[in-house]
């Protein structure tokens, strides 16, 4: 098992701690390893800290490995439910096509 599988392991278990451990050892490694962010991101989602949730968000959304539409409707619905405005036009203005805005995020899920 690689350290990213045990990482994702312990973060879908509940186990905060050990899940940020390892992330933190790729983020060592490879500091914008997206899978690695993401982790990060969700950790501190749960955590209530949001200004660390986003830190780790704008790399992991900007991450090759993980750039997809999931992951832009979960960034995208952390920042809606943050009110965090700034970051909420940049990403309406990448996806404007899409017509992906807080109000219909809801109806993503």
């Amino acid at each position: 098992m690689t350290r990213t599988q045990l990482a994702i392991a312990y973060l879908a278990a509940g186990n905060y701690p050990a899940a940020s451990y390892h992330f933190k050892k790729i983020k060592l490694a490879e500091p914008k390893n997206g899978i690695a962010n993401l982790g990060m991101a969700v950790i501190m989602r749960q955590q209530k800290q949001p200004d660390l949730a986003l830190k780790y968000f704008k790399v992991a959304i900007r991450s090759s490995a993980i750039n997809n539409t999931s992951i832009r409707y979960y960034y995208l619905d952390f920042l809606c439910s943050k009110n965090i405005s700034e970051e909420i036009i940049k990403l309406r203005k990448e996806k404007e096509r899409s017509g992906l805005n807080c109000q219909n995020i809801s109806k993503v899920k």
